[in-house]
């Protein structure tokens, strides 16, 4: 398995999410298991189809967390 030295691996678990606010560019979430709110990142794209108390998946990693997908309620 020579070829995966140089690679690094991140563990990344897809996680769901309410938007609670909408900013310039981020969505502030709230993780609906933990309770705990956060900023993250998004697409510019979704970001326009946003609303509050849509429910969204996202992954968190060691430079913060971002947005995947939205779920309209």
């Amino acid at each position: 398995m020579g070829y995966l030295n140089n690679k690094e691996y991140a563990d990344l678990v897809r996680k769901c999410a309410t938007i609670v606010s909408k900013s310039k560019e981020k969505l502030e979430i709230m993780d609906i298991t933990t309770f705990r709110t956060i900023k993250a990142d998004i697409d510019k794209d979704l970001f326009n189809e946003a609303e509050i108390n849509d429910h969204v998946t996202y992954i968190e990693a060691s430079d913060g967390a971002k947005v995947l997908e939205i779920r309209k309620q």
